[in-house]
């Protein structure tokens, strides 16, 4: 039922699903599917999702790495929920690791 939600465009869905598939459970693991629900629901404004897509793509390996697309969603992170949000918070210290490491 999460999914036919998700795949119909119900935001908190959308993010819960991609939890799901990011950690495997109650759905196969798939962290480049859970970043396409985490993009569908960050781009309806829910800023833990797109705290969760730069999550992504600043820490994982291979060709799911990708800091530019980390940082772009990490800024959105900040935006979406507020400067002074843990979300934000959490937000601008992945967003200095990322800078620290290149």
């Amino acid at each position: 039922m999460m999914r036919r939600a998700a795949d119909h465009g119900y935001g908190p869905a959308q993010y819960a699903f991609g939890l799901a598939l990011l950690n495997g459970n109650g759905a196969g693991k798939n962290p480049r599917l859970a970043l396409g629900y985490f993009r569908q629901a960050c781009d309806q404004g829910m800023a833990k999702a797109a705290y969760m897509a730069g999550f992504v793509y600043a820490t994982s390996a291979g060709d799911l790495h990708d800091p530019e697309l980390a940082t772009r969603y990490l800024e959105k992170t900040i935006i979406l929920a507020g400067a002074g949000s843990a979300y934000a918070r959490d937000a601008q210290a992945l967003l200095l690791s990322l800078t620290t490491s290149k």
